[in-house]
């Protein structure tokens, strides 16, 4: 891989809080509590959950928000013009980008989750790089821009590192004469607070959403967290650092009430206040990929322009060749066990040029048909992490 000989330095994630802003602090502190209140992150994460389980009715589902939202966030600040405007709506701010970056610092301090940005440029296209842009994806995003003379292989390299081989491929060989790559990858790993020993595990049945039963590993606990909110019953299970998994079990059974209960979810009221209440719970141990293609979602949310022959890439390099956008994928991997949690996500936008191709009271919530869940940042309450599980495999003891 043949990347710029410059390296943004890891910086551990006190010094990186502790490191002089680049902009003013009252601004971004401005920008990031605009960007909270807007309850952007929350509303990204329900729009994807509730068009991932129509597209996917029956599948299992798992994507980041926070991947998606700052790949949107690079987007709009590699594009100008109507391109770019399309964007920022979407954002709702035009300095979206700053503010997500401060945000990012916050969630990835405790050192269980990592961001990762980066710009992969063809190397016959790499003389209409445009210096501004590579030191506002250093600066902003904490990103890396480098050039490659084989995208598939190059980009797909920078994606098993950064998602610690959780994702091992990005970008499939059909892709090879994209011009240019947007990336976001981000890894989570993590023990729990309180692990589950030997014997809370044993085997159990889950009753799939298409009526069949799958006898699995099922881990048993008692929680203090509880939820009852909407159409949803669940807790919360701690990780050790500053993050939780939420278990979202829908009131009514039968597939017609998952989707409702997504379609009207909201995970702002669903943490604003959990119950400190004793719960049983019951969950599988778990482990699946997922993919999804996005365009479809960002057409519908009013992003055209940039899927267009003369989408403005003009910040980001000079073409003598009309750009859009070919595709933007998004794959997302998880596993969840007696130990802890593993989980990863990458989103890729690619570039194409014009020709080319593309004991007291208590409750209980027993996770044993399909449910909702989510990884939770502590402090803040945002869903790094979304997903759905409607069937599982059953597994030998």
């Amino acid at each position: 891989m043949k990347r710029n000989e410059k390296v943004v330095p890891t910086v551990p994630p006190e010094d990186k809080m502790r490191r002089k802003p680049r902009m003013d602090q009252t601004r971004i502190m401005a920008l990031r509590a605009k960007l909270l209140n807007q309850g952007l992150f929350s509303h990204m994460a329900e729009r994807l959950l509730r068009y991932c389980c129509m597209e996917d009715r029956g599948q299992n589902v798992f994507l980041s928000p926070m991947s998606v939202l700052m790949l949107l966030a690079i987007a709009a600040d590699a594009t100008a013009g109507q391109t770019q405007e399309e964007i920022i709506r979407v954002l709702g701010q035009p300095n979206a980008g700053k503010a997500l970056g401060a945000l990012q610092n916050i969630l990835c301090a405790e050192g269980v989750l990592s961001s990762a940005s980066a710009v992969c440029v063809r190397k016959d296209r790499a003389a209409g790089l445009k210096k501004e842009f590579r030191e506002l994806l250093e600066q902003v995003y904490g990103g890396e821009l480098f050039i490659s003379e084989d995208m598939v292989q190059d980009v797909n390299a920078w994606v098993a590192e950064k998602t610690k081989g959780m994702i091992r491929e990005a970008m499939p060989g059909t892709m090879e004469n994209m011009m240019l790559c947007l990336l976001n990858a981000v890894a989570f790993d993590d023990k729990w607070k309180i692990p589950y020993e030997d014997h809370e595990v044993c085997d159990g049945e889950f009753r799939n959403t298409d009526g069949t039963v799958s006898t699995v590993k099922m881990m048993n606990g008692v929680e203090y967290d509880y939820i009852d909110q909407d159409r949803f019953r669940g807790f919360l299970k701690e990780y050790r650092n500053g993050f939780s998994f939420l278990g979202l079990l829908p009131k009514e059974e039968g597939s017609e009430a998952l989707e409702e209960a997504v379609r009207l979810i909201s995970f702002y009221r669903l943490l604003r206040r959990p119950l400190r209440k004793k719960v049983y719970t019951r969950m599988p141990e778990f482990t699946f990929n997922y993919t999804r293609e996005l365009t479809p979602l960002f057409e519908s949310m009013g992003i055209s322009d940039l899927f267009r022959f003369g989408a403005d890439f003009s910040p980001v390099l000079q073409s003598d060749r009309r750009l859009k956008v070919g595709s933007v994928l998004h794959k997302a991997f998880i596993d969840v066990n007696r130990q802890g949690t593993r989980a990863a996500a990458v989103t890729a936008m690619w570039v194409e040029e014009e020709g080319c191709a593309p004991e007291v009271e208590y409750e209980e919530v027993y996770l044993d048909r399909p449910f909702v869940f989510a990884i939770i940042h502590n402090r803040t309450g945002h869903p790094v992490f979304t997903g759905i599980v409607n069937q599982l495999e059953s597994r030998e003891a």
